[in-house]
């Protein structure tokens, strides 16, 4: 992407481990560089898996849900990163009593 893009997208390489690293601000410029390429965003276009992951993270980044609409009217269907409230509620247990040790 950064090719087409021509900024450095702020993603690490892949370290063998399937998990890449990141620099959230640069990622965000990146991917609002990305998305205003217009045919590359297109919810038709070949990065489309891509662009739902990214434009996820970039809400988790910046905590700001937003509604991402192509060049044609098309609605970008975000993959977003969540926890259940269980999962959340077990999270914190778990840091609370980390703490209390």
């Amino acid at each position: 992407m950064e090719k087409f893009v021509g900024i450095p997208s702020g993603i690490s390489d892949d370290i063998g481990e399937d998990e890449h690293y990141i620099l959230p601000d640069q990622f965000v410029e990146f991917f609002n560089e990305f998305w205003e390429e217009k045919w590359l965003a297109d919810v038709t276009s070949f990065a489309v898996g891509w662009s739902r992951t990214s434009a996820g993270i970039v809400e988790n980044i910046t905590l700001t849900p937003k509604i991402w609409i192509d060049r044609n009217g098309h609605r970008l269907q975000v993959s977003r990163y969540g926890l259940h409230d269980s999962e959340l509620e077990e999270m914190i247990q778990k840091r609370r009593e980390a703490l209390d040790k």
